[in-house]
């Protein structure tokens, strides 16, 4: 909803635009902004494709549509990422590109010396002393998947079982979830009971689906083994743990995977669609009800859900940067201009998480290959 109200603050009604990103936010622009000229979306993993009824456009297409304004709806930290990928054509062709609040972007918004390199390990465990209950977020905090997107891990599955399937698994599976949110959190049992009565799956074809998502799952996360770590020293100190996550898995699926990377003993969980409220509107209420007054610290990536909204509540935070934030701050993230289809997505997740699967401390040896330029040529 803010996206949708942003661009529709800051654009013209009469004025030809291009929307960069095939992401959830630029669907939402999309579907709910008819009334504007939007006449193409550009993305270079699906050009050629349909998004939400309008054509992916090529390089070309974009050029010969007119349009002089593109308007990039994705995470503020890859702006200036894209703004390098279309720069040598978009500049030729005197083409502004803007942020979704109207603001040109341009090369020269470089991050330089970001200020979460100086965090240590040092100072978490100094914050953990001060509090009685430590919570952990799971996902990109504790574990974190090889993949430049959790998205990407339904198209991959739908490239294997592709001869199996009469529809496309990864629009759908996206696109039911999304549906679904708007009622509350589902969970993966109901997303799929939903898929089965859309493309009229058997209860077999339902199942062999969703333990093959599980299995994929299983597959792509990786622990970050500092941060489990230290969920064991905070048991081993006497301090109370919970794990508190969004998340469409129930909790028979999440112990599963948690067990995987040695994590148990936590004395509570708590996840989004067991609860039917994610933590952005209502899970660290009931977290807060339910350790009463004791102090608490919450460890998480995310601004929005691990930091603003568990400050609310009277929990403190610490935050650490999933491997693929780290990524878009350091140096290597010009390795992010190379995002173009399924391949390249995965392997830059899997270097990402390679360097920074220590969210304190990047492998300065792994930085100095990207400097010296040992691994940009593999993806040109």
């Amino acid at each position: 909803k803010q996206t949708v109200y942003e661009f529709r603050k800051w654009f013209d009604k009469e004025e030809k635009l291009i929307v960069y990103g095939t992401g959830i936010n630029a669907a939402a622009v999309i579907e709910n902004c008819k009334d504007f000229s939007i006449i193409g979306v550009l993305d270079a993993a699906k050009t050629g494709e349909v998004f939400k009824g309008l054509k992916v456009m090529s390089e070309t297409e974009a050029i010969q549509s007119g349009c002089k304004k593109i308007v990039i709806i994705a995470r503020p930290s890859v702006h200036t990422i894209i703004y390098r990928r279309i720069q040598h054509w978009m500049t030729a062709n005197k083409i502004q590109v803007c942020d979704i609040s109207g603001n040109l972007i341009s090369d020269t918004q470089r991050i330089r010396n970001h200020s979460y390199f100086e965090v240590s390990y040092q100072n978490l465990l100094k914050e953990i002393h001060k509090h009685e209950v430590i919570s952990f977020d799971i996902f990109d905090t504790l574990v974190s998947r090889c993949v430049y997107e959790p998205i990407d891990v339904f198209e991959l599955l739908e490239r294997e079982l592709n001869d199996k399937l009469k529809f496309r698994f990864s629009e759908a599976r996206i696109y039911i979830e999304q549906e679904m949110l708007q009622h509350g959190e589902p969970t993966i049992e109901e997303i799929y009971n939903q898929i089965q009565i859309r493309y009229h799956l058997s209860d077999e074809e339902k199942d062999t689906l969703l333990n093959c998502e599980i299995q994929k799952e299983l597959e792509v996360l990786h622990p970050r083994s500092e941060m489990i770590d230290c969920l064991k020293y905070c048991l081993s100190i006497g301090k109370k743990v919970i794990l508190v996550s969004d998340m469409y898995l129930s909790k028979a699926y999440l112990e599963k995977i948690l067990k995987k990377f040695d994590i148990y003993n936590y004395n509570e969980l708590f996840i989004s669609c067991e609860y039917r409220v994610s933590k952005k509107n209502g899970l660290w209420d009931i977290v807060k009800s339910r350790i009463g007054n004791h102090s608490c610290l919450h460890i998480g990536d995310n601004e929005q859900a691990d930091e603003i909204c568990p400050k609310k509540v009277g929990i403190d935070t610490f935050c650490i940067y999933s491997p693929m934030r780290m990524l878009e701050i350091s140096c290597g993230n010009t390795l992010l201009s190379h995002v173009e289809n399924l391949e390249t997505r995965v392997m830059i997740g899997m270097i990402a998480l390679k360097l920074f699967q220590n969210p304190m401390l990047a492998s300065l040896l792994l930085l100095i290959d990207f400097l010296t330029g040992r691994i940009l040529p593999v993806l040109a």
